[in-house]
């Protein structure tokens, strides 16, 4: 239960395990407004990041523009402005099974060491080519019902 209310936060021995040997772009990360989770969510990614030697950029709040690329449901996205065939085909196999690039290993980064918080991807003709963002939206928080 704590893990599902508590802060979000990045398991940093496994976020780093799995973006060995990806790729590097630029990465912009961006927060939603108002919500201090996904502020430090956002500013303890870009530590991780620059510790790693990602180019990464702090860019605020989320744009009107980059949030109609994503979901309304919470969570973190990962964007691109566009993928490769090969990244498209990828998504259907187990993420241990995916090619090695940016976008595809930031996802699988992300999901696996964020334990249980929901992790989406997209493409966003909004973000420049050859950058990744990372949006960080309030947790999606679902309760089944209970019996």
């Amino acid at each position: 239960m704590r893990q599902k209310i508590g802060p979000r936060r990045i398991d940093e021995k496994t976020f780093l395990a799995r973006l060995e040997g990806a790729p590097k772009k630029v990465v912009l990360v961006s927060h939603a407004e108002d919500d201090p989770d996904s502020y430090f969510l956002a500013n303890s990614l870009i530590h991780i990041l620059t510790g790693a030697h990602w180019d990464v950029r702090y860019v605020g709040t989320t744009t009107p523009d980059v949030k109609m690329c994503g979901t309304s449901f919470g969570g973190v996205l990962v964007l691109s402005k566009s993928i490769s065939a090969e990244e498209g085909e990828a998504l259907s196999l187990p993420s241990k099974e995916r090619i090695k690039t940016a976008w595809l290993t930031m996802i699988d980064a992300l999901t696996d060491s964020l334990r249980g918080h929901s992790v989406f991807q997209a493409t966003c003709p909004f973000i420049p080519e050859g950058v990744l963002q990372v949006v960080i939206s309030p947790r999606f928080v679902f309760f089944p019902k209970q019996q």
